[in-house]
């Protein structure tokens, strides 16, 4: 059996420098977005590690998801950053190569405690020589299902490329029998709110993809994964009119108020989409699955 794959998002705690009052440590600490549960899981957590290290004080500045780039450079470059930030695996290229994030591989205990992660996590923080980072967790995308619409129509969540299509084109509806459509099989966060390419990827990677060379020196686009994913999805926008026409705009509210609205069937989103529907009352019954694979390796796919 293969092992599943998961697309893994990874997010740094990157460390630079703390101030001292007296006896006492001082970290300033960003984190970026989350929900409120989530953002209230942060706070308690904080306050836990306060309570085993009473000489040290963290302060936590909750900031815009949508200005993390911009207040990252505004604020390193000025020298008024913070001491630890949580952001993006993929930060640790940008920005530590312009200095703004400290490479813990020169903490003297970095090689033992390098050994806590899988080699796959731990190589996410590394650019070139350095590590900037450590993982502190890794999200797996899901197929998110609208069961109120799956069970009226009685289809069971796809497991299959084939399925999935399927299934978008037949809960792909008129309603009111107006001449227009008004049910789509599929929403997605849109390609200009930076949430298109996260859901591409597990497509990618399920059809046995990668995105760069084993020596990191190339980028696999052209490759027969990457190619039959992208058709997939513009045969479904294209021919079927299956995914809602203004996704590329998108944002992760839009899409929740047309699954909420039954305007949507199917999303494909995070582990934060329960708690984000539970944050907002909405009271909607989902059929959470794993994002379908190639019709001819699902054989390959544990399906539990």
């Amino acid at each position: 059996m293969r092992p599943r794959l998961l697309l893994l998002s990874l997010c740094l705690i990157l460390a630079c420098s703390g101030k001292k009052s007296e006896e006492r440590i001082t970290l300033r600490f960003w984190s970026f977005g989350g929900l409120p549960a989530m953002l209230l899981d942060e706070r308690q957590r904080i306050d836990l590690f306060q309570q085993r290290h009473p000489g040290i004080v963290i302060e936590l500045s909750q900031k815009s998801w949508e200005q993390k780039r911009e207040l990252i450079h505004t604020n390193f470059s000025s020298g008024t950053g913070p001491d630890v930030v949580l952001v993006h695996a993929s930060y640790a290229a940008e920005f530590g190569d312009n200095g703004y994030f400290y490479p813990i591989d020169r903490f003297a205990d970095f090689d033992s405690v390098k050994n806590w992660y899988l080699p796959s996590l731990i190589e996410s923080t590394r650019y070139r020589d350095h590590y900037y980072g450590l993982p502190v967790n890794a999200i797996a995308f899901i197929l998110v299902c609208n069961a109120e619409l799956f069970d009226e129509m009685g289809i069971k969540p796809p497991r299959t490329w084939s399925e999935f299509r399927q299934a978008a084109k037949m809960l792909t509806r008129d309603r009111d029998n107006n001449g227009s459509i008004d049910q789509y099989g599929i929403t997605l966060m849109g390609g200009d709110r930076g949430g298109f390419e996260y859901r591409l990827a597990p497509f990618i990677l399920k059809a046995g993809g990668r995105f760069l060379s084993p020596d990191n020196k190339r980028v696999l686009i052209e490759d027969d994964a990457h190619v039959a994913a992208v058709q997939l999805f513009a045969d479904m926008y294209q021919i079927d009119h299956s995914i809602a026409p203004g996704f590329l705009g998108y944002t992760i509210t839009d899409v929740t108020d047309q699954i909420a609205g039954n305007k949507a069937a199917m999303s494909i989103e995070g582990p934060w989409y329960p708690c984000l529907l539970n944050d907002r009352k909405l009271n909607k019954k989902v059929y959470i699955v794993p994002v379908p694979v190639p019709d001819h390796l699902i054989a390959d796919y544990d399906q539990a």
